[in-house]
């Protein structure tokens, strides 16, 4: 070994500026991936829960139907009727059928 390299390793005991620069590019390079991956996952998530919503008040709407024969339906009735526990905050019955608010629409 030279002389310069048992000085080095003998004597300093940290981090180039170089090593530590690359440490925080690749740092950041996983912070953006896991980011943008977290975003995605947190939207089809959204999706999903919208659709699950939409799909079980028009399953009640149809329960409530069958069980009343009334066609002229609002959240409250269903509610009301406890065919579903609680209005949904995603969705409004509308005479044209389930209509999403918010994020589901």
């Amino acid at each position: 070994m030279s002389r310069r390299t048992e000085d080095r390793t003998s004597t300093d005991g940290g981090f180039s500026l170089i090593e530590i620069l690359v440490i925080v590019i690749i740092l950041g390079v996983l912070g953006t991936v896991t980011s943008i991956t977290l975003r995605s996952t947190v939207a089809r998530g959204e999706s999903r829960a919208c659709d699950e919503d939409r799909a079980t008040i028009e399953k009640a709407i149809d329960v409530y139907t069958a069980q009343t024969g009334d066609t002229d339906i609002t959240m409250d009735d269903l509610v009301t009727a406890r065919v579903i526990l609680d209005p949904s905050p995603m969705h409004q019955i509308t005479a044209g059928g389930v209509v999403g608010v918010g994020a589901c629409s």
